[in-house]
């Protein structure tokens, strides 16, 4: 996808780090329950994540809507689970 392709190695390095620390952060509380907390900080940096694609291909001219379409929902999916967990039922 063009548009990705302006993302640099090192950055795309960084992000995978950034994706095996929020899955490890999404599995955790399974294992151990005191780290629920992680929960929702990891659905806040997917959704922050997600929308910096959208707006980096945007920025790149892509007209696809395709990817953006997914992106957004993945967003929006995250968005719920972190706002049910921050607001509708604290921990």
């Amino acid at each position: 996808m063009p548009s990705l392709k302006a993302i640099p190695g090192i950055v795309w390095q960084g992000m995978g780090v950034l994706e095996i620390l929020v899955s490890v952060c999404l599995i955790a509380p399974a294992f151990y329950k005191p780290l629920a907390f992680l929960v929702p900080v990891a659905a806040v940096c997917i959704v922050v994540e997600m929308l910096a694609f959208c707006g980096l291909h945007f920025q790149a001219g892509d007209t696809e809507p395709g990817p953006v379409i997914y992106w957004l929902v993945v967003a929006a999916l995250c968005g719920f689970l972190a706002y049910g967990r921050f607001v509708l039922r604290p921990l």
